[in-house]
């Protein structure tokens, strides 16, 4: 009986709709996209320079950085936060979406070693 149940719960869940559309305020995709490809560069960044024992100097350079990238992309923390919550609730979308993060990233490395 259990198993039957599953089953159903499985094909019930399988076949649904889904999470419907992004809320209304999300970033558009391609905007997402590029605040996560900046926020992944920042982050590096400071991995890097912690790393290799470079002074971070006064305050907090990521910080700015972060500020700069949302400046950048007319948003702020706030949209970005929200946006990344509702593709949290899309798994198979947000997971697109870092395939292409990656993809930009790796694009960008190989140019600069060009």
């Amino acid at each position: 009986m259990r198993r039957v149940l599953a089953a159903v719960m499985l094909a019930a869940t399988a076949c649904g709709g889904g999470p419907g559309p992004m809320p209304e305020g999300t970033l558009p995709r391609d905007t997402f996209k590029e605040l996560l490809v900046g926020a992944h560069l920042i982050e590096a960044h400071g991995r890097h320079r912690l790393s290799t024992g470079i002074a971070l100097g006064g305050g907090t350079p990521q910080a700015a950085a972060f500020d700069s990238l949302y400046a950048a992309h007319g948003t702020d923390s706030a949209a970005f936060r929200a946006t990344f919550a509702a593709y949290a609730d899309r798994p198979h979308e947000l997971k697109a979406v870092y395939e292409e993060v990656l993809t930009e990233i790796l694009r960008r490395k190989d140019e600069a070693l060009q």
